[in-house]
This record gives C-alpha cells, sequence and structure tokens, in this order.
C-alpha cells in the first residue's frame, strides 16, 4: 500500500467552509423567524394606557396574574371534588375524582 494521501482541492476546501457557514446563517434565519410570534411590542405596558385598557388587552401585573391562577385553581378543585348536574334530562352528573375511581373499579370487578 501506499502511504501518500491526497489532500482536498483548494475549491473543494472553500466550498466545504461556504456550505458550513451558509448551514449556520439558515439556522439563524430560522430561530429569528420562530421567535417573531413570541414577541410583544417590548414588553411592558404603554405608559399611556388606562387601566379599562390594559385589562381588557390581557397585561396583568404579576400579583394579577397570582390571583387569577388562585382563582383558577379553587374553581377546578371545586369541579373535581364536587357532585353537579351537567344535563338533568340526560341524567349526566359530574362526580368528585376518588368516587368515580371507586365505581370504575367496581364495575371492573362486576364484570369479571
Amino acid at each position: 500500500m501506499s502511504d501518500v494521501t491526497s489532500h482536498p482541492s483548494s475549491r473543494a476546501f472553500w466550498l466545504s467552509v461556504a456550505g458550513i457557514i451558509g448551514c449556520f446563517l439558515v439556522f439563524a434565519i430560522v430561530l429569528y423567524v420562530a421567535g417573531i410570534p413570541g414577541r410583544t411590542g417590548g414588553g411592558s405596558v404603554p405608559v399611556k394606557m388606562s387601566e379599562e385598557d390594559r385589562l381588557a388587552a390581557r397585561l396583568y401585573t404579576p400579583a394579577e396574574r397570582a390571583q387569577i391562577y388562585s382563582e383558577m385553581r379553587i374553581k377546578e378543585d371545586h369541579a373535581l371534588t364536587s357532585y353537579q348536574w351537567i344535563d338533568k334530562t340526560q341524567g349526566t352528573v359530574r362526580l368528585p375524582i376518588e368516587r368515580a375511581m371507586e365505581l370504575v373499579v367496581r364495575d371492573a370487578q362486576a364484570k369479571k
């Protein structure tokens, strides 16, 4: 065997460099375009915006977001742990999760 190694030509080297740089440019463009929908005009509330307009645009302060979140959790917890009619005419009810699991287990054991 021969110990002679062939070196790539100068043209092939520069084509490879251009290809690598092109890949990085395409990647940067994709990242830039993907980030556009998440942008909100500077990320702050305009100084001259009224309180009503701010709330209508759903621009909440962190304290307001925490309050909304806690109210939502209370409603969800109540829905998960209480009985409620969904549709009386069809006899559809909402059951607490624990009771629903008991009924599913009971029905599965009855089918065996």
